[in-house]
């Protein structure tokens, strides 16, 4: 079993990207002009909402303090998210899907981590990678639909490297 610290840390860190993500969701959520696209993924932040809740139940399980902020990068992360709504539903899904990758694979990288964090913990994080899984392969279909290629190159080599360590 991993040092509690180490845990608390990695828990907070999972729990800060998902404050990030509600924000780039309702960014996308109010500039998609396909209200369709916008629909569909209205129910998503509820799945970042209950991720929030269990990581809090999780970190104050283990005595620690949750951390219920966004990370510093987090508004940073938000006006990306919010000019790629200058180049229409396209550059939105663009940005919002390399928002997308960032959170499965940091979700992933912690999938292997939470191997030593015990069990209850391990289901936890499985949980909620597999949210992000689904997340990313919707706006993935989304782009494709859309003309825009899956990503391919440095971002998808990225995510692979993360996967396989």
């Amino acid at each position: 079993m991993a040092p509690t610290a180490e845990i608390l840390d990695g828990l907070n860190d999972l729990l800060q990207l998902d404050h990030d993500a509600i924000g780039a969701y309702e960014i996308a959520i109010d500039k998609l002009q396909d209200r369709d696209h916008a629909q569909q993924i209205a129910g998503l932040p509820r799945e970042h909402e209950r991720h929030i809740q269990e990581l809090n139940t999780a970190i104050a399980g283990l005595g620690g303090t949750p951390k219920n902020e966004p990370h510093a990068t987090g508004p940073f992360k938000q006006a990306l998210q919010s000019l790629g709504g200058l180049a229409g539903d396209k550059g939105l899904l663009i940005a919002w899907r390399t928002n997308e990758l960032q959170v499965r694979t940091k979700y992933d990288a912690y999938a292997s981590k939470a191997n030593h964090w015990g069990p209850d913990l391990k289901r936890l994080v499985d949980r909620n990678a597999l949210d992000e899984e689904r997340h990313y392969e919707w706006v993935t279909r989304a782009l494709e639909a859309m003309g825009v290629g899956t990503a391919e190159g440095a971002e998808q080599d990225a995510a692979t490297r993360a996967r396989e360590g």
